[in-house]
């Protein structure tokens, strides 16, 4: 019964962090993530609530420009995810995508090229990660790359990322259309 009561209270304080980061009370988001790692069970596997905050944590601190400590609470989460569900998971591949924009934010673009390529790849070869979720994590990628102004690697993701959708759709690009209409 106590071990239920807990994982409420960790579910309030998660969910009162969540609020608090989406109205920019980052410090507030914060001081309810570090509460909720009281309130993990005792008796339960706690890497899984461990990653969850440490990944929400590693939001919080990018958004307050604390960047070393996101990169540390964000590897943490990855350790984390890939001790509790192997290397190819799809929450190992979210987190490699945010660290690669991690390090376009801390203008460190060959590191941010380094650890996009491994989000992609492993992406790739994870079988329980949804196309759309994989695309949405380049979005993230190329989102800071642009709000960096590093045009040229952005503009390399976005058609590695259009290439892709074209790739997983049924629909042919127009160009492959026009082919086939002449041949």
């Amino acid at each position: 019964m106590i071990e239920h009561h807990l994982r409420i209270e960790w579910n309030a304080f998660i969910s009162s962090g969540a609020s608090a980061f989406a109205d920019g009370h980052y410090d507030r988001a914060e001081a309810m993530l570090r509460a909720a790692v009281k309130k993990i069970p005792e008796k339960v596997d706690s890497s899984n609530f461990l990653s969850v905050i440490a990944e929400n944590l590693g939001e919080i601190f990018t958004k307050q420009f604390r960047y070393s400590k996101a990169e540390r609470v964000y590897k943490r989460a990855l350790l984390s995810y890939r001790n509790e569900f192997g290397v190819r998971d799809k929450n190992s591949v979210r987190i490699i995508y945010k660290l690669a924009a991690l390090y376009v934010l801390q203008r460190r673009p060959h590191l941010a090229s380094v650890w996009y390529k491994k989000g992609f790849a492993l992406a790739s070869a994870t079988s329980n990660l949804a196309v759309d979720k994989h695309l949405e994590y380049m979005m993230i990628y190329i989102t800071a790359l642009h709000k960096m102004n590093y045009e040229e690697q952005a503009i390399s993701a976005f058609e590695q990322k259009m290439l892709l959708e074209i790739e997983m759709s049924n629909i042919k690009h127009p160009a492959l259309l026009r082919l086939e209409q002449i041949s």
